[in-house]
């Protein structure tokens, strides 16, 4: 009976972590902060780009301007320290992110 009793213990256990742990994890992640913007660029202009974490998508159209859609994940803490820096002019666009002197980006990812 007692062997019973250890096994329940252990398997309620085993699911409450099962289920605790993630659910913790996620009250870290905060709603993702999506920034949209639009520059005029001229034709012949330039655009470049400094991100050193995160995935990017460059789209080509036919229009004489560039839409600038950012999106930041994580905890509220890190989103908050990590700036988004654009440039721009009708000549050229320049979008830099920037990341705490110091910290590197391993902690962001």
């Amino acid at each position: 009976m007692r062997k019973n009793v250890s096994i329940l213990a252990a398997l309620t256990l085993g699911v409450l972590v099962m289920f605790w742990v993630p659910a913790i994890l996620a009250q870290n992640e905060a709603e993702p902060e999506i920034s949209r913007q639009a520059f005029q660029l001229n034709p012949g202009g330039s655009f470049s780009l400094k991100n050193v974490n995160g995935s990017v998508t460059i789209q080509a159209w036919d229009q004489p301007s560039v839409e600038i859609v950012s999106t930041k994940k994580g905890p509220k803490e890190q989103m908050d320290m990590v700036k988004i820096e654009i440039t721009a002019d009708p000549q050229r666009i320049f979008v830099d992110t920037v990341y705490p002197k110091g910290s590197g980006t391993r902690a962001f990812q």
